[in-house]
């Protein structure tokens, strides 16, 4: 652990150093003919930092912890979620022998609710009953405040679980009228495994300055979601920086290019062998993808065969037309794309280490205007100008309430580093736990009781350092003690109804932070950037939907997690669930190819934030993890069919299956994966587990909240899951599968075999990447982040200031109860997807399914997501074009008052200068130099008479000056008073 922060910091500054070396030495690089190496040079720095990443993990699995290896550990820990969901369901099982009872009480004292809210209660078997989730949670808290005890706390931890534990019971026997459930409560709390806990390493490299008790430093917090998201993102970093060595091949001539081997001609495991380790290759036969425009082709060749030298050689862009009529000419630019793309990855990989917030913002803004640069890189195209602005625009609207955010939790904490917020978090939220324990008997009856939860804690010092005057003016007029004066007036403000103190800052300060989130992660509704970022080269878009840009907003939020409270979280969930809607629909219509994945993008992301907005830390970041994999896939891989066949749109597509087919099947694995295809209970792809896990939590939520009020939450993702699968497979069938549409693009289609390897590699990563080791229990995806849970939130039931928002702790969605039904409903949503896309779009249609006539029918929606519900028109008038109006009204006040009062001053100052210049430098300056020098002239005109020639004359006026002088000298010397002296 000690060389943990070495090693990644390392990783971090190699991309860094290819940046410097690409922006130093790229002009010198194409001047002599070697811009390849930029590629290659970025490659070997992401490779490196790649490597270093898995040895990191390595490390840190073999880290000790306490007198175990983390790997031991994360072991016990799958060892021990088992046994608890083993004792969960027994809890479940015998509290259902006394459903009557129940459901009595529960009919008693819910009189006069709506119906659906009766239906909860009424129907819970299978599903998993109200009051037998109370239950559950709290068999599950007593054991997680069980083993969260410190070493000398545990000494006394059997004596504190059975008073705990018989507290509860109590209750239970009194609610049920069996004393049979108090004994097997206390059975259940006993006799497992302890979970283990799993420290974050954090400190500083750099220490920039200390004002007070702040210090600003560089630091790092690493932990186990640290550790993974460095394998992810440099992973994938080097998959794509692979790729794209050869997708921009269009910025260099054809002499500098890798040429395509046909895999008819060679076979692909030898061209793998030559490509990679003995740098030979083929050569193609078949004309690289552009046509042929003009005196040269895009490839710098002349019709005449003559080849163009790389200092010369001019890339040609047919999408911009010149005011003469031509096309864009420009230098290339191959060099340029991958230092940029090199300092998004230094981008990225800071954020992920960084241990302060103040580090975090700082790098969060370096993604930004990298995103800026690669999303503009083709900046002649007025299209990908308008989207790098509006990228840049949009995401600082949400940068500017991630500012407000940051500055409360700042204030309120005093701190900027990550671990000392969560130690604060955390401790309030310990000791809070043990006063829910704690308290009497009428906590069981309350809203919160009733429930089994813990009420969000809201540290002291949050809270003294916003209300210190009335808390100092309560402890003065009391006599006691701040931390007294703060626990009375909270204790007052509980019974009066309200909200403790700082409560409602801590709301301020997290949806703050979550609206950095809404910006670079394209939630709603600052979602309108992402599809446009589609003008960037498709390399871009992949790193930039899958392991960059939008994953920082979800990493973000997983890593504030324990700063948000319960309604904030509510806030979040909705966010979510707007926005996974909003982007499935709009999927639907779509009919580029990219656009169609952008919008799949959007919509998976309301997934991801949706989750950690009901509770589902785990699912929400592991989703995170599995679409990085399949949506580099699906996006490298339509990069792949635009190089083939020269278009975005799928309507010129059809039947490439043949063409291309490596293409073809690893995105059929990508289109499998983020629809969730597996086979239940048994095995599925990475998208399988994680977006199941997704739907799980917002049906326990739904359990915990009421159907009325919770059951969109779920119902909303489950009807998006259907859709998913329908539009990824309708570009499936689109692309692949069918006639031709368009003979001429299909027939010179092809496959380069340097962008189909990576293809290879990210379909077992999409497949995989969820599964159990077989060969290491616990060291999965899953586990690895389950040790890193926040500790504030592991194993707690949070509810906020009132009973109506409860956030269920994630490992009851676990359940059985919840699983069963969940997994079912998940594969028959998927299976109806997919299903649809085939009847409409692989298949003989019938008349009701032919899309034509399926869009004929339902115009008028079809419209609507055709224009993207409206939303860019919506912004255009809203926002735009009274900031036009604005622009030209304060325009038209420069000008015209502004401009008037400065031109009026220019030429009133100008005229003053002109009148000055006449006085002064005519009359008084330039006269006394003229007049000095007629003067001069004159007497010099005159003495010139003197000048005769004349030898006699000159003789006779040095006789003349020398008896002169010797006269004057005679009568000025007195020979007497020199001689006195």
């Amino acid at each position: 652990m000690d060389y943990l922060h070495i090693l990644l910091g390392i990783a971090v500054l190699l991309p860094l150093s290819a940046f410097f070396i690409n922006l130093l030495l790229g002009h010198s690089l194409r001047r002599n003919g070697q811009s390849k190496l930029a590629a290659i040079i970025s490659l070997s720095a992401i490779a490196g930092a790649a490597v270093l990443s898995f040895i990191s993990l390595f490390v840190w699995l073999g880290a000790g912890n306490g007198d175990e290896s983390n790997r031991v550990a994360l072991g016990k820990l799958k060892q021990a979620n088992k046994e608890h969901l083993a004792h969960l369901e027994e809890a479940e099982t015998h509290g259902s022998a006394h459903d009557g009872d129940a459901h009595e009480h529960d009919d008693h004292a819910h009189e006069g609710e709506d119906a659906d809210h009766e239906h909860e209660h009424g129907d819970s078997e299978g599903a998993g009953e109200h009051a037998g989730l109370s239950k559950q949670t709290e068999v599950y808290t007593a054991f997680v405040d069980d083993s969260a005890d410190t070493a000398e706390e545990q000494e006394h931890a059997s004596e504190k679980d059975e008073g705990h534990e018989a507290g509860h019971d109590e209750h239970a026997h009194e609610a049920d009228g069996d004393s049979a459930h108090e004994a097997h409560a206390d059975d259940a709390a006993h006799g497992h495994t302890e979970a283990p806990k799993f420290a974050a390493h954090s400190g500083e490299y750099y220490t920039l300055g200390t004002f007070g008790k702040l210090k600003l430093t560089i630091g790092y917090y690493i932990d186990s979601l640290t550790i993974a998201m460095f394998c992810m993102v440099t992973f994938i970093a080097t998959l794509i920086h692979w790729y794209a060595s050869k997708y921009m091949d269009d910025e260099l001539p054809e002499s500098k290019r890798d040429h395509h081997v046909d895999p008819a001609h060679h076979r692909f495991l030898g061209y793998f062998y030559n490509k990679i380790f003995t740098g030979s290759g083929g050569h193609d036969d078949h004309h690289d993808h552009h046509d042929h425009h003009d005196d040269h082709d895009d490839h710098g060749h002349g019709h005449d065969g003559e080849e163009v030298s790389e200092e010369d050689y001019e890339f040609v862009d047919h999408e911009v037309v010149m005011p003469d009529g031509s096309h864009c000419h420009r230098k290339g630019r191959y060099p340029r794309f991958f230092q940029a793309l090199s300092l998004f990855c230094f981008s990225m990989l800071g954020l992920v280490l960084a241990g302060n917030i103040a580090m975090t913002f700082v790098f969060w803004e370096l993604v930004g205007i990298c995103s800026f640069f690669l999303i503009g890189f083709y900046i002649e195209r007025d299209s990908a100008s308008t989207a790098a602005n509006k990228a840049f625009i949009v995401n600082r609207v949400g940068d500017f309430g991630m500012i407000i955010g940051l500055m409360i939790f700042w204030t309120g904490f005093g701190t900027f580093n990550y671990d000392q917020l969560f130690d604060q978090m955390g401790t309030a939220a310990h000791e809070h736990a043990h006063e829910v324990h704690a308290h009497d008997d009428h906590s069981h009856d309350d809203a919160h009781g009733a429930h089994g939860d813990l009420a969000t804690a809201i540290p002291s010092g949050f809270a003294e350092q916003f209300h210190a005057s009335e808390i100092e003016a309560y402890a003065e007029e009391y006599g006691v003690s701040n931390e007294e004066a703060l626990v009375a007036i909270n204790h007052d403000r509980e019974s009066e109804g309200k909200s403790p103190l700082g409560y409602w800052l801590m709301i301020v300060g997290g949806l703050g932070i979550f609206c950095g989130c809404v910006g670079k992660s394209a939630q709603f509704p600052l979602h309108v950037w992402l599809p446009d970022a589609m003008e960037g080269p498709t390399p871009v878009s992949a790193l930039v939907h899958s392991a960059t840009m939008v994953a920082a907003g979800v990493f973000l939020v997983g890593r504030f997690f324990p700063m948000l409270v319960p309604e904030a979280l509510f806030v979040i969930a909705i966010i979510g669930t707007i926005t996974l809607f909003i982007g499935a629909t709009i999927a639907i219509v779509a009919t580029d190819i990219k656009k169609v994945l952008a919008y799949s993008t959007i919509s998976q992301l309301g997934y991801m934030i949706m989750a950690l907005g009901v509770g589902g830390w785990v699912a929400g970041l592991m989703h995170l993890f599995t679409h990085a994999f399949f949506k580099s896939l699906l996006f490298m891989g339509s990069g792949s069919v635009i190089h083939a066949v020269h278009t975005n749109e799928m309507t010129e597509m059809g039947g490439l299956r043949k063409k291309i087919p490596i293409t073809a099947w690893t995105m059929f694995i990508g289109c499998l994966a983020i629809a969730g295809a597996g086979i239940p209970f048994i095995l599925g792809t990475s998208g399988y587990y994680s977006k199941d896990a997704i739907l799980e939590q917002a049906f326990s939520w739904g359990n915990y909240n009421g159907w009325g009020f919770g059951g969109p939450f779920f119902w909303i993702a489950l009807g998006s899951a259907a859709i998913t699968a329908f539009y990824m497979f309708r570009m499936w069938f689109m692309t692949f599968v069918g006639k031709p549409r368009d003979e001429e693009r299909f027939s010179h289609a092809h496959e380069y075999p340097r962008m189909v390897h990576p293809l290879l590699i990210l379909s077992v990563m999409a497949i995989g990447v969820a599964w159990a080791n077989p060969f290491s229990s616990g060291t999965e995806l899953g586990y690895m982040l389950e040790a890193a849970r926040p500790e504030a939130v592991a194993g707690q039931t949070l509810a906020g200031m009132g009973s109506d928002i409860v956030v269920p702790d994630e490992h009851l969605s676990h359940l059985s109860g919840v699983k069963v039904p969940v997994t079912w409903l998940a594969t028959l949503s998927g299976v109806i997807g997919i299903s649809l896309a085939l009847l409409m779009y692989a298949t003989p249609a019938t008349k009701f399914l032919r899309p034509a006539e399926v869009k004929a029918t339902f115009g008028g929606i079809y419209n609507f997501l055709r224009n993207k519900w409206w939303f860019d028109e919506l912004y255009d008038f809203l926002f735009v074009q009274p900031s036009k109006v604005i622009g030209r009204f304060v325009s038209a006040i420069d000008k015209n008052i502004f401009d008037a009062i400065l031109h009026f001053t220019a030429r009133a100052t100008k005229k003053i200068a002109n009148v000055w210049t006449r006085i002064s430098d005519g009359f008084v300056i330039d006269g006394f130099v003229d007049w000095l020098g007629r003067t001069v002239y004159r007497a010099g005109t005159s003495l010139r008479r003197i000048q005769t020639g004349n030898l006699r004359q000159y003789v006779l006026f040095i006789v003349i000056g020398a008896v002169a002088i010797f006269v004057f000298v005679s009568f000025m010397w007195d020979p007497a008073a020199a001689s006195t002296k």
